[in-house]
């Protein structure tokens, strides 16, 4: 898990190529639209193409920071791309792995817990916040009152 937090370090080369000293000690960016792309926020290989305009004004202010601030931006982009890369995915992984028990044990109590299929769907979608056993029981109760 310890090494799951690393930074990774390809980010890391990426954020040390932002800042490359020029002659006089001035610092230049070498954005190249990375930021805010796959690399940072985990996109799914998606890539924002980034304006002339929006890089000339990244570059404005990546070279008007101080070390403290460049400290602090590089923080943070560690910080996010560590939570949407390891930690939002797990999350959501426990929480879907959580949902399928539910509904197993819930199909385990009811025989007839697989008869609702459709109308448990529908509901579910239109409520998602209930639990599989209430989802169920409206579920039963709709289909009573339709008569089916």
């Amino acid at each position: 898990m310890v090494a799951a937090l690393q930074p990774q370090r390809g980010m890391l080369e990426f954020v040390h190529k932002l800042r490359k000293p020029l002659k006089g000690g001035a610092m230049k960016s070498n954005f190249e639209g990375q930021v805010g792309g796959s690399d940072c926020e985990g996109n799914s290989g998606e890539r924002r193409i980034y304006t002339d305009e929006e890089r000339r004004m990244f570059e404005e202010r990546l070279n008007a920071m101080s070390r403290a601030e460049f400290a602090a931006f590089v923080r943070d982009l560690t910080v996010d791309t560590v939570r949407n890369v390891f930690i939002l995915p797990l999350v959501d992984a426990l929480v879907a792995e959580r949902r399928n028990m539910e509904v197993f044990l819930t199909s385990l109590k009811y025989s007839d817990f697989w008869e609702y299929r459709e109308l448990m769907i529908e509901i579910n979608n239109k409520n998602p916040g209930l639990v599989p056993e209430q989802v169920y029981r409206m579920a039963k109760e709709e289909s009573l009152r339709r008569g089916n």
